[in-house]
């Protein structure tokens, strides 16, 4: 065999050669990779990187229109989901190659007027987990300009503190924003009617499939090696120990579960059952009750007794269980816009 690379292509069932997973990373054998290349075209590689495990099926039509920003067919796609699915992940691995700029946490209406202008020649801009950006009043009235649905995009912003680039400049790249929440901010509204939402969202156990999916494929951790059958008895025991009462679950709790496992074999579980007991009290006391308790009349009552909370605050916290416990259609709901 061969060196061993590390590649993602576009669509593996395409690939005709021998290819396995080692560290929860696609390793391909390079004697035979020279032979593919020839018949793939060089567009086909879509990223080199070193911790990638292929989620795309779970993640529906996300690629294509990655794809369709990166061919300039949309300019502005909103991908608003969970925290700690993968978004971040899988959008970053499907723009590697391109003209793409990830740009994350706080920014001031200033620094983005100044990464607007200077990313605004046909590339790409991926806005990470920037939700206060977008309930900024004078950052909305600039990507209004930005995102504007026109043949021709003029941005504009008149401050004597930006002395450095012009007060307005004609703006040809695309934006991709990927958010954990919707912002609060009423303007919002006129920047998302300008792009493409996609709405990720995955139950409860959903995510343990997601789970179950990682766990095909071997992971390092500090040198220690993680099996498949190692990491299949861990979702196992996630399954079994879990619900969805608990807080902020996510593929993240697999990957901290993990490392308690790679710690200490003995500790592991104990280390795991604290991190699992940081649970919704309500929503663990609703559960609860909706075991015992078959009519939705009895369990209106008993929830009243037990929490001194009243019928309208029993039927908000069903709405967020039902959330967690309902799938969804592929996982993903597209609302195209303008």
């Amino acid at each position: 065999m061969g060196n061993i690379y590390v590649l993602v292509f576009h669509n593996i069932r395409n690939i005709g050669y021998d290819i396995y997973y080692n560290s929860g990373v696609l390793m391909i054998d390079t004697d035979k990779l020279k032979e593919e290349l020839m018949r793939h075209k060089a567009s086909d590689v879509l990223h080199v990187d070193k911790n990638i495990v292929d989620l795309g099926k779970f993640y529906g039509n996300l690629y294509d229109y990655l794809e369709m920003v990166k061919k300039s067919f949309v300019r502005t796609i909103f991908v608003i989901g969970q925290a700690g699915l993968g978004k971040t992940c899988f959008i970053s691995n499907a723009l590697s190659g391109t003209k793409a700029v990830r740009i994350s946490g706080h920014i001031s209406p200033r620094r983005l007027y100044r990464k607007l202008y200077e990313n605004r020649n046909e590339k790409i801009i991926f806005f990470d987990d920037t939700e206060s950006m977008l309930n900024n009043k004078i950052s909305i009235v600039i990507l209004k300009q930005a995102l504007d649905t026109g043949t021709k995009r003029i941005v504009s912003w008149d401050s004597t503190k930006t002395t450095d680039i012009p007060s307005s400049f004609e703006f040809e790249s695309s934006v991709i924003f990927c958010l954990n929440a919707i912002p609060s901010d009423l303007g919002f509204q006129a920047i998302i009617s300008r792009a493409v939402k996609m709405n990720v969202w995955f139950s409860y156990n959903q995510i343990i499939e997601l789970m179950e999916e990682i766990a095909k494929y071997p992971r390092n951790i500090n040198g220690a090696t993680l099996t498949p059958s190692i990491r299949n008895n861990i979702v196992d025991w996630i399954r079994k120990n879990c619900e969805p009462s608990v807080d902020d679950f996510s593929l993240r709790t697999q990957h901290k579960i993990e490392s308690f496992y790679a710690y200490s074999e003995l500790k592991w579980k104990d280390l795991a059952f604290e991190l699992l007991h940081k649970k919704n009290e309500l929503i663990g006391i609703l559960l609860d009750i909706m075991n015992k308790y078959p009519t939705r009349k009895e369990q209106i009552k008993i929830w009243k007794q037990m929490t001194n909370l009243s019928e309208r605050a029993y039927y908000r916290h069903m709405r967020k269980l039902t959330d967690k416990l309902t799938p969804k259609n592929k996982s993903m709901e597209v609302d195209k816009n303008g």
